[in-house]
């Protein structure tokens, strides 16, 4: 297939021919504002033979189509990730996606990331976890609290307190 580059614009998602730079198809679905993370391509999410992609932002999670720049599906994580919120806590965001290959045998692609919940009182507390959706359709499949020492393979945002993006989405 023809290489391409992707870029978030204005709550559009755009995709110019990597050869020539001209456009190859531009999806203008809401993009539910704030920062972007991702998107994630690589992986057939509609067995059509061409990479799909998935991205987070404040306020969405969706997969497109890396063929046509058609949804494939979205959702408001705010909705769809309260009732996961620990006693006390409220759905904050959801960063760093990623496809993986399916956790059990026979399973689907799992789009994977890290959701974070904040304490609902002040001192505001953080919690986080590790979230696996099916990467086809967007459903979800489990939660997995995430360790509060990932080092060495995580900075620590309290030691780097500049680590850039943390806890956002």
């Amino acid at each position: 297939g023809t290489p391409w580059s992707l870029f978030h614009l204005v709550d559009n998602l755009w995709c110019l021919s990597g050869v020539d730079g001209s456009l190859v198809w531009r999806n203008r679905e809401a993009a539910g504002g704030g920062a972007i993370w991702g998107p994630v391509a690589g992986q057939d999410l509609n067995t059509d033979g061409v990479p799909d992609l998935a991205f987070t932002n404040d306020g969405l999670i969706k997969a497109v189509d890396g063929k046509t720049g058609a949804t494939l599906w979205s959702f408001d994580p705010r909705i769809a990730f309260a009732g996961l919120a620990p006693p006390g806590f409220v759905y904050y965001g959801m960063g760093h996606p990623a496809v993986f290959n399916p956790s059990q045998p026979g399973g689907p692609l799992e789009l994977c990331g890290i959701i974070t919940f904040l304490g609902s009182t002040y001192p505001y507390d953080f919690e986080s976890s590790i979230i696996h959706m099916d990467a086809a359709s967007g459903a979800f499949l489990a939660q997995a609290p995430l360790p509060s020492d990932l080092t060495p393979w995580y900075q620590d945002p309290l030691q780097d307190p500049d680590l850039y993006g943390y806890g956002s989405a």
